[in-house]
């Protein structure tokens, strides 16, 4: 399912559509004046465009999202929870029963000689997160997995960089986050009023321009000759407050010293603000670019749709158990179709092989059984008729053997050139044979046992005419002589082939072809039954079929 992250900033509401492994597959930003009519609207218009089927990942940045930092002695994992609830109702007005809060671990800071463990709070009261969660449910989203707060997004951006410690400085449109990273952990935090509205609001108040007027100002020429004087006081106090920050962290952690600052937000693509601000600071400034082809603003929601679980998450507790017991289920399912196919893959493998061997018994005891058959009816065989029809049937099929070979012969001595036959097709008029059919051959089969003789009734003349060569005949190859045998029916035989050339010479070499097959008088009645003219491998062709009648040859 598509993870849809929404990104609820202090003048604008920006959502990022996720698939799979990174896929972006859309994005918008709104402005938003704030007010959760103002945001139900947006979310409205969002839906519209993307549905519901999908699941929901919420980034906050609000003053309702309450920041602390504080210490406690080094005690103890198991020790420190306690500690940690005592020192964080000290510095948070609102009672901790009525708020939705987490812990980060900030690592061991010196104070005042003493070792102690620094402690992150982030919360929420719960009627701010039931509200924000019925807003949600209300437009149609209710697949939340996730509320956090923006500042905790760039971790996995910045993690990546490799760089030491670093500074991101989000200038969003009311506020600015000011977030220290290193070692691939979050080790400060601070927020500060003056953002971008800061300039806007001071161009406003000098040149007398309206809202829409000043931020496009500011953003079209930003520091030019006219206004960098004017804007030098907020940015003045912009810097001021974030050099501020950075001292602070300092005494901290003087082992691990700020070697490059990150200039994001909305602020970031002001005409020379990132110069203007190198000039107040020693560390490196930059603008943090994207990895991925996509606004930089859009950052944080990527790095909220890939990390699954963020440093901070303000869901209820309530709805986190749903969400865990929904993974385990998951898991759970997942497990049990791998035992299944763990299981069954075996079990479907022996069936499968089972089957094949039916079949294949099945398949042996049919051969078993045609051949059976097979042999009783040859056994069956033993009256002199049958005996005589076999012998007529054998002889029919040699002389049909002979026929053919002596047509391959003679269609391989006698073709003219460029012509092809592609098919040579025999079929029989007549019955091949009855049981009357006697055997021809000069030869006279005599049985013993029974006394039955079977002799050809010639007449003397007509034993004369079939000794001798038959008018037409052709020679075959060796001593053989081809001998036509009176009185049998003729097969009727089927020529089809190419005949290559020009297109002129194509019907001429035909009749050709039929004038000489008739010509030596081995087919009879020779007729074209067919011809096309067609294109073959880039040559002209005759296509041709030709019929006739063949007198039954023996060699």
């Amino acid at each position: 399912m598509d993870i849809l992250g929404i990104d609820i900033g202090t003048v604008s509401v920006k959502y990022l559509r996720i698939r799979g492994k990174g896929v972006i597959i859309s994005h918008g930003d709104y402005p938003h004046k704030g007010g959760w009519e103002d945001l139900n609207f947006v979310l409205t218009d969002i839906k519209d465009k993307e549905g519901t089927d999908v699941e929901i990942a919420i980034a906050v940045s609000s003053p309702d999202i309450l920041k602390r930092s504080f210490s406690i002695p080094v005690m103890p994992r198991d020790e420190a929870k306690e500690a940690i609830e005592w020192a964080a109702s000290k510095v948070v007005t609102t009672s901790l029963e009525d708020m939705i809060y987490e812990n980060i671990m900030l690592g061991q800071i010196n104070e005042r000689g003493l070792q102690k463990e620094e402690v992150f709070f982030i919360g929420a009261n719960k009627e701010y997160i039931d509200i924000l969660l019925s807003v949600f449910e209300t437009v149609g989203f209710r697949r939340v997995n996730i509320i956090t707060d923006c500042g905790v997004l760039y971790l996995p951006i910045i993690a990546e960089k490799k760089e030491g410690t670093v500074a991101v400085v989000d200038i969003g449109g009311r506020q600015t986050g000011i977030y220290i990273f290193d070692e691939k952990r979050l080790r400060f935090m601070r927020e500060i009023l003056t953002a971008s509205e800061s300039f806007i609001d001071t161009l406003m108040s000098e040149f007398g321009l309206s809202y829409d007027e000043a931020e496009q100002y500011i953003i079209e020429k930003g520091f030019n000759e006219e206004s960098k004087n004017i804007l030098s006081f907020p940015l003045d106090r912009l810097t001021g407050e974030v050099q501020r920050t950075f001292n602070v962290y300092t005494r901290k952690h003087p082992e691990r010293p700020i070697t490059k600052i990150y200039i994001t937000g909305r602020a970031s693509r002001i005409p020379n603000l990132i110069s203007r601000i190198q000039d107040a600071f020693m560390e490196e400034v930059e603008r943090l670019m994207s990895p991925i082809e996509i606004d930089e603003q859009f950052l944080p929601l990527y790095a909220l749709c890939m990390k699954t679980e963020p440093l901070v998450n303000l869901l209820p507790e309530k709805l986190k158990a749903r969400k865990r017991e929904m993974t385990l289920q998951s898991w759970l399912r997942l497990a049990t179709i791998c035992v299944v196919a763990i299981l069954l893959i075996p079990s479907i493998i022996m069936l499968t092989d089972l089957r094949k061997m039916q079949v294949f018994i099945k398949s042996e005891q049919a051969d078993v059984a045609s051949k059976k058959e097979q042999l009783r009816l040859l056994g069956s065989i033993t009256t002199d008729s049958r005996y005589g029809e076999l012998m007529a049937l054998n002889k029919e099929v040699g002389k049909k053997d002979v026929t053919f070979v002596t047509l391959l012969k003679y269609l391989s001595s006698r073709l003219p050139r460029d012509v092809y036959i592609r098919e040579i097709g025999f079929t029989d008029k007549n019955k091949r044979f009855d049981s009357t059919i006697k055997d021809l051959s000069r030869e006279h089969s005599t049985k013993e046992g029974s006394g039955i003789r079977e002799t050809a009734k010639t007449t003397p003349k007509e034993d004369a005419e079939a000794s001798a060569p038959s008018k037409g005949a052709i020679p075959a190859t060796g001593q053989s002589t081809l001998a036509i045998i009176p009185g049998e029916p003729d097969y009727a035989v089927t020529l089809r082939g190419y005949i290559f050339g020009d297109i002129d010479v194509l019907e001429p070499a035909l009749v050709n072809l039929v004038i000489s097959i008739e010509r030596y008088a081995l087919l009879r009645n020779v007729e074209v039954s067919m011809r096309e003219t067609k294109e073959i491998r880039g040559k002209k062709a005759l296509e041709f079929i030709i019929t006739g009648q063949c007198i039954r040859h023996e060699i």
